[in-house]
């Protein structure tokens, strides 16, 4: 009688036994079936990890890579900003475009230069760091700071606040700035009032905007109001001869007492619409405060 061990020191040995004692290992049963299966599968192919490379704007070494290009080519006159590149390159390094024809009298071509430097970012650890490279030799890796996220879209590299989604493009100033995590909280900290402010102040001009739809009826503009809203006076009796049919000796005759209705007045918007629309808007304000 065969006595078969209770424990085995690993899949080999149980292999092993199997064989020895004319056992296939399919006969071992479901359980060693799988488990020999797993082991003869051949594992798949890494992914090969994809790296996002953004270039980056360093005001520094964009002049530094335009003088390098000047001094060593001295014959050439059409310098285009420098752009940074994705990869190493020497200053003194640039590119030609050719642009066409100077005219349609011209048969030569208008080539343009643009001057090269290396400044890149590569995202590294799925979003908590980057790798910031500039020149030859300049590395540095920065963390995001607590609550953020790096990531990128069309305008390039992208530091995003997990919070709220708050957004900042850092340039290669930013990313070289010691103290990076606070002055990337006081950069986010100006855009946020910033936005509030844009959104109240939309908010609040909307708002106007319907109440002053609703009350245009009711509005009348006067030369003063035309006046202080911008608008010179000869131009203003000179509309009113020509699109109201109101001659100025009439308008200057009643003074502060003479005055169109605001819904005539805007009939006639479509010649000037930003001078029509800044008187009526300065009616309506004067009126609006003597009423409250």
């Amino acid at each position: 009688m065969i006595t078969k061990p209770t424990k085995f020191s690993s899949h080999a040995d149980w292999r092993n036994w199997l064989k020895q004692h004319g056992h296939a290992p399919a006969a071992a049963g479901p359980l060693a079936t799988k488990v020999l299966a797993k082991l003869n599968l051949e594992k798949p192919p890494a992914k090969p990890r994809r790296r996002t490379i953004l270039g980056l704007r360093c005001g520094e070494m964009a002049s530094a890579a335009r003088n390098a290009s000047e001094a060593g080519n001295r014959r050439i006159s059409n310098w285009e900003p420098a752009q940074p590149v994705a990869r190493r390159s020497r200053l003194g390094e640039y590119r030609d475009c050719d642009e066409g024809r100077y005219s349609s009298r011209c048969t030569y071509t208008k080539i343009s230069h643009t001057p090269l430097y290396a400044s890149w970012a590569v995202i590294a650890f799925g979003g908590i760091g980057v790798c910031y490279r500039w020149g030859a030799t300049g590395c540095r890796t920065i963390p995001a700071p607590a609550g953020m996220k790096f990531d990128h879209d069309s305008l390039g590299l992208r530091l995003v606040r997990l919070s709220d989604g708050m957004e900042y493009h850092p340039n290669a100033y930013d990313l070289r700035v010691k103290g990076f995590a606070g002055w990337m909280r006081d950069r986010m900290a100006v855009i946020f009032v910033a936005r509030r402010d844009a959104k109240r102040a939309a908010a609040r001009l909307a708002q106007e905007a319907a109440i002053m739809s609703r009350e245009l009826g009711s509005v009348r503009v006067t030369l003063d109001d035309s006046r202080k809203s911008g608008n010179c006076v000869e131009g203003t009796l000179r509309f009113a001869e020509i699109r109201l049919g109101i001659t100025r000796e009439e308008i200057l005759a009643g003074g502060h007492l003479f005055s169109v209705s605001a819904s005539r007045l805007g009939k006639f918007a479509s010649s000037e619409p930003e001078r029509v629309k800044a008187a009526i808007t300065r009616a309506w304000m004067r009126e609006t405060a003597v009423s409250i």
